[in-house]
């Protein structure tokens, strides 16, 4: 690519600046790219002074966003490792004992994935409170690189047997319903399927050297995606949404119709054989719909904050210009997905008042104030029966 006399943007100040015009890959950009020379008008551009010059700037209007992304990212993970822990540790009880549905067992194994997303998602950004660079080496960039979008994959993968277990529940209550060993083997496919689905993913990651300063001995990493074949990049990016997005959520959503369906207009859920059967009918239909309620707002959240980021991959990998999303846009994005993992726990103490109650209890045990209640009830009660006593 030679540079012809009027091509040059205005107020160009460097040769990455020109790049990002063009949408040419920061591994592609050389002097030798534009066939400039020493002679050429356009040397400035290569200029070391000029780019770093350039570069320098370029980090100091963006380190102040950056900063901000990170430490709201930081915020969603804190809030998703302490409350995917509580939705981990805090289970029904029944008579003293814990007891767990096969939905439950299914969305505590939800709950840690997403613990395990929050705690490789707050590592990850933690340096991008003072740096917009990477600090923790090649074999970390792959593994974030990796770890992240799985935690999504599978997350998504492991509210779809959710949905084909409470199908099976409720709409077929009488046949045998998803089994211990199929509930196990339909996890392990969807962990094997994301771990496969990412070696694409990983093959295409870069660790690139970056200068910006004048010392020839300082140099910073990016950890960076970066594609030789743009069609299979557009192949990747197109098959990552429709199997873990278009096909999951159409799926589940139809499931939940069937579902919802049953629960509030089949007339077999309003037999009634007896007043014993009746209230036992009673209370296990509004479980059922208590259930599906909250599996609905889990289903709608995830919706909410990882749709924008699949769609913006989508888009900017098919146009080819990964310049069509700004800067805060794409933080802004980022800052939503990062949240994915945080509100199902919030979702759980809302609308569930067993864990909500479960959950005080915890809390109650950990910090030594339910000892303390239980003794001043105690005390309570002792007397009022002394008080009793004495008046008689």
């Amino acid at each position: 690519m030679a540079l012809i006399p009027g091509s040059v943007p205005a107020n160009v100040d460097g040769l990455e600046f020109l790049c990002n015009h063009f949408n040419i890959p920061p591994a592609l950009c050389t002097c030798e790219l534009f066939n400039i020379t020493s002679t050429s008008g356009s040397a400035f551009l290569c200029d070391k002074n000029v780019k770093i010059e350039y570069e320098s700037y370029e980090v100091k209007q963006h380190q102040a966003i950056n900063s901000v992304y990170a430490a709201i990212v930081i915020l969603a993970s804190v809030v998703g490792i302490f409350g995917n822990l509580a939705v981990i540790l805090v289970t029904p009880k029944k008579n003293g004992r814990r007891k767990l549905s096969r939905h439950q067992q299914l969305i505590i194994v939800l709950a840690i994935f997403d613990l395990l997303f929050s705690i490789a998602n707050a590592i990850k950004v933690t340096a991008f409170l003072w740096t917009p660079y990477w600090l923790y080496g090649e074999v970390m960039c792959y593994m974030f690189s990796g770890m992240i979008p799985i935690g999504a994959w599978i997350a998504i993968g492991i509210i779809l047997i959710i949905a084909i277990e409470r199908f099976m529940g409720i709409v077929h209550p009488f046949k045998a319903g998803l089994g211990k060993r199929m509930m196990y083997f339909l996890l392990l496919l969807n962990v094997i399927g994301a771990l496969l689905i990412v070696i694409p993913l990983l093959l295409n990651i870069t660790l690139t050297k970056r200068k910006t300063t004048n010392d020839d001995q300082e140099v910073n990493y990016e950890c960076n995606e970066i594609w030789s074949d743009e069609a299979a990049k557009i192949a990747y990016s197109w098959t990552l949404m429709t199997i873990y997005f278009v096909f999951p959520v159409t799926a589940i959503l139809l499931l939940y119709w069937r579902i919802f369906k049953v629960l509030y207009n089949s007339l077999s859920a309003q037999i009634q054989i007896s007043s014993a059967h009746e209230k036992m009918n009673a209370k296990r239909l509004s479980d059922n719909r208590k259930s599906m309620t909250i599996l609905s707002f889990v289903l709608v959240a995830f919706i909410v904050f990882t749709f924008p980021n699949k769609l913006r991959h989508v888009i900017t990998d098919t146009s080819g210009n990964e310049n069509l999303v700004s800067w805060t846009v794409f933080l802004l994005i980022e800052m939503m997905y990062s949240f994915h993992v945080a509100v199902n726990p919030i979702i759980y103490s809302l609308i569930d008042t067993k864990f909500k109650r479960e959950l005080v209890i915890t809390v109650r045990k950990l910090f030594c104030c339910y000892k303390a209640d239980i003794n001043r009830r105690d005390n309570s009660i002792a007397n009022g029966i002394s008080n009793d006593l004495t008046s008689a």
